[in-house]
């Protein structure tokens, strides 16, 4: 087992002479402990965990823990940080950062939260906040509104809890059980030349007989672009629009290119109908949105043919003769009454190549018949036409 603590000073002003600036960047801690840590009563230790509940690392085989790497115990009136180097974000518009973490403290009362700095390490603020809102880029974030004993955070939200129900004084419940991938935006960090982050971690003097915290596999890079795209289905003049965007879509905004429609002509749904007045070309305007992310939009012409219907018309009618006679059957041209039960007349040609140059040529010309009439033809929507419901699909 490896196991390397480091302690430095509180300021941090040399650690931004040479910062990061290439992303992504990720840190696994597999080849040294690369971030360092201070404070008060500090126990982080990084190395392979060998906790009860914290027994390996997130990745591979190391990661940085607060409470040491064995037992179940850290230390009392602990205020300790895991600091990270500087980096250089002014080639990031949407920065956004992910880890791993696995927390077993005191609820409410001991935790952990994650702090950044743009000012060498003199002020600190923290990275989102207790109930921000959850989609595909902010998740497992800060659990707890109010922890007692991180100090050194305003507000106090964080990470907190643990396996297990409360215990005399010493509260349960809310442990992560297991390492989840905590993420979030940082918009207020977009461009920022000199960046400090810092796990923070506060505890109190009794009830501190747990595992504590870890943390692995930093990832830190610009969050994943908004592409405004949709498929949409035709129904005759009733079209459903489907988002088909990528990245992490929020918010949307639809205009159906039919103001005589009013206020129906616009919607903020993310899969809406919408049906026309009839036959004309309409320009649907779509765009996408995301958390962290510049607006994205796309333009399509749709196009909706008058829907057509078919007479009855003349087609040929056949039946087959006795084997015995082995010879065509007379055939009969004659206009369909919809009655198939009807006995075709007969007449003298029997040259089966013609009956069926004839039959080639009506269906070409007149469609197929009594069938046709009966099932009809939906208009077409985007230049192409068919029995059923369209499929398009618009980047």
């Amino acid at each position: 087992m490896l196991c390397i603590a480091i302690v430095t000073s509180a300021g941090a002003d040399a650690q931004c002479v040479n910062p990061i600036g290439a992303f992504p960047h990720q840190e696994d801690f597999e080849g040294a402990p690369v971030w360092t840590v201070g404070g008060t009563g500090s126990d982080w230790a990084w190395g392979t965990p060998a906790h009860p509940l914290i027994n390996t690392a997130g990745g591979g085989a190391n990661s940085w823990c607060v409470g040491g790497l064995t037992g179940t115990f850290y230390n009392l009136g602990q205020s300790s940080w895991l600091e990270s180097p500087c980096f250089d974000m002014t080639a990031l518009d949407h920065p956004w950062i992910s880890f791993k973490i696995f927390w077993e403290c005191e609820r409410q009362y001991d935790g952990m939260n994650l702090q950044y700095s743009v000012n060498g390490g003199t002020t600190w603020d923290n990275v989102g906040a207790y109930n921000d809102p959850v989609d595909c880029l902010n998740d497992n974030w800060f659990n707890a509104a109010n922890i007692t004993n991180l100090s050194g955070a305003s507000p106090k939200h964080g990470w907190s809890g643990r396996l297990g129900a409360t215990s005399g004084s010493c509260q349960g419940g809310s442990g992560s059980n297991t390492w989840i991938t905590a993420k979030h935006c940082m918009p207020v960090l977009a461009n920022a030349p000199e960046v400090i982050f810092r796990f923070l971690f506060g505890a109190g003097t009794q009830c501190n007989n747990y595992d504590g915290i870890a943390i692995d596999d930093i990832l830190i890079q610009e969050a994943p672009t908004t592409t405004a795209a949709f498929s949409y289905i035709c129904n005759g003049n009733t079209i459903d629009f489907t988002d088909t965007s990528s990245g992490c879509p929020s918010t949307w905004g639809w205009s159906f290119g039919d103001p005589g429609s009013g206020s129906l002509n616009s919607t903020g749904a993310q899969n809406p109908s919408h049906t026309y007045p009839g036959p004309g070309s309409y320009l649907v305007s779509f765009s996408a949105d995301g958390p962290c992310s510049d607006p994205s939009n796309t333009d399509m012409t749709i196009g909706i043919l008058g829907s057509r219907s078919r007479a009855p018309i003349p087609h040929a009618q056949a039946y087959w003769a006795p084997r015995q006679q082995r010879s065509w059957a007379a055939m009969a041209l004659k206009p369909s009454s919809g009655n198939r039960a009807e006995r075709p007349a007969t007449i003298t040609r029997t040259d089966r190549r013609d009956l069926f140059r004839y039959r080639e040529r009506t269906e070409r010309l007149f469609g197929h018949g009594e069938r046709d009439h009966q099932r009809g033809r939906s208009g077409r929507c985007g230049g192409h036409a068919g029995h059923g419901p369209l499929r398009r699909s618009i980047a």
